[in-house]
């Protein structure tokens, strides 16, 4: 005897889906058989779709299946890939950092080389008194020379707009 199912689409007891990849195909085969209107033709070209769908459902599956492992040969080829130059990168760093070493080392035996050499003589600075004793004799002993207070001035002539204005224009002559 076969086992019986409600009518009513929301009491049947769907497999759990917990990615919801066949929450429309419920839906929609629901309303197919809804559609069916108690003719034994509609009925089997349901039953007939189900069972095509049943049977696409398996070739993917196996499809998937060869899929699924080359995408996960392809990862594991990703990450030894990764490795590989993540490796060539520290090669090429301890390269580049031993190449830094000799040259420091060669730097540092120059610098060895100049201290040991045996400087030469120094030289010293003379000292200066702070002040000097040394007297000018003048020209002319007996000449006085005028001292002024500041720099030497000019004379200048400024036009009254000139002055007003505080360009300090010389005056044009007429």
């Amino acid at each position: 005897m076969t086992e019986r199912y409600e009518t009513n689409a929301r009491k049947l007891p769907w497999p759990q889906d917990r990615g919801g990849i066949t929450a429309k195909l419920q839906r929609e085969g629901c309303r197919a058989i809804g559609r069916m209107g108690g003719r034994d033709d509609a009925y089997n070209v349901v039953m007939e779709v189900l069972r095509v769908l049943a049977k696409h459902a398996e070739g993917k599956l196996d499809q998937q299946k060869v899929g699924l492992e080359d995408k996960r040969l392809g990862a594991i080829r990703k990450q030894e890939q990764a490795r590989a130059a993540k490796l060539g990168d520290i090669a090429l760093q301890q390269k580049n950092i031993a190449k830094d070493m000799e040259h420091l080392q060669a730097r540092k035996a120059r610098l060895d080389d100049a201290a040991a050499l045996v400087p030469s003589a120094q030289h010293t600075v003379k000292e200066l008194p702070k002040t000097v004793t040394t007297q000018v004799a003048p020209i002319n002993p007996g000449a006085t020379v005028p001292v002024q207070s500041g720099p030497p001035t000019k004379a200048r002539h400024l036009s009254d707009a000139a002055s007003a204005s505080g360009l300090g224009a010389p005056r044009m002559s007429s």
